[in-house]
């Protein structure tokens, strides 16, 4: 069967549909906590508060900072979900792959915010990720 009479036949199109649907209702009945892996569900909270991002990432060029200097800024939340939306989105493929993770955003997300309150609770009691470098600090002199 020629490609372009594949992509066009009502069947193929219908079986397509069909299975989409069922494979929605499928990804919508995970309860919520058993949706990521523990440890990918951690990861992703801690890249959510910027642990293990590095600092060139946040600011273009360290000499644009005032040396010695402490500067305060705000990242906007959506930001820091779109920031998580696009390590999700590594592991989309195809199109069936991007609407199941779609529509498991917001159950991921309150998945998130619940491991994010545990690391933010447990403070400095538990393993951090390794970093790279100091913000501010110059190489080689």
């Amino acid at each position: 069967m020629e490609r372009a009479a594949y992509l066009t036949n009502p069947l193929v199109l219908q079986a397509t549909g069909e299975a989409t649907v069922v494979q929605l209702q499928q990804v919508k009945q995970v309860p919520l906590g058993q949706i990521l892996p523990d440890n990918v569900r951690s990861w992703l909270a801690q890249v959510r508060l910027l642990e293990g991002v590095p600092f060139a990432h946040l600011v273009p060029d360290s000499q644009l900072l005032p040396p010695e200097s402490i500067r305060f800024f705000y990242l906007d939340r959506e930001w820091t979900d779109v920031l998580v939306e696009g390590a999700l989105s590594v592991g989309t493929i195809t199109t069936l792959d991007r609407d199941n993770l779609q529509a498991l955003h917001a159950s991921i997300r309150d998945e998130i915010d619940t491991e994010e309150r545990k690391i933010r609770l447990a403070g400095d009691a538990r393993p951090r990720l390794q970093r790279r470098g100091r913000p501010g600090r110059r190489r080689g002199g």
